[in-house]
């Protein structure tokens, strides 16, 4: 299937508007600000990648935004967090590398 450039102004513009309702929970929930990526066609993506934390961070925008599809992987020395899902037809993505070592001092 092939999209018009307009198919994709207007998902961007959809995505920018789903921003501002999540940045609504996040405060209604003080959640620590985390940055946020309005991606092509209708997503949002955010990358942790605070100094400490992360996973901590990870968990609680997780469970804020109810994103249920979660994911860790450890390829290699680090895991790898992913979280997704689907708030108001606008997909959600959050990341975060924790490195092994780090988990182990938590």
């Amino acid at each position: 299937m092939h999209y018009t450039p307009t198919d994709e102004r207007v998902w961007q513009q959809q995505a920018a508007n789903g921003l501002l309702s999540l940045l609504k929970t996040a405060s209604d929930n003080e959640l620590p600000v985390i940055p946020w990526t309005v991606g092509p066609g209708r997503l949002l993506f955010a990358r942790i990648d605070a100094p400490e934390g992360r996973r901590q961070l990870f968990e609680l925008w997780a469970a804020a935004l109810h994103l249920t599809d979660r994911r860790e992987t450890a390829p290699g020395d680090r895991i790898t967090l992913t979280a997704s899902g689907e708030l108001g037809g606008i997909t959600v993505r959050i990341i975060t590398d924790i490195w092994t070592e780090d988990e182990q001092r938590a």
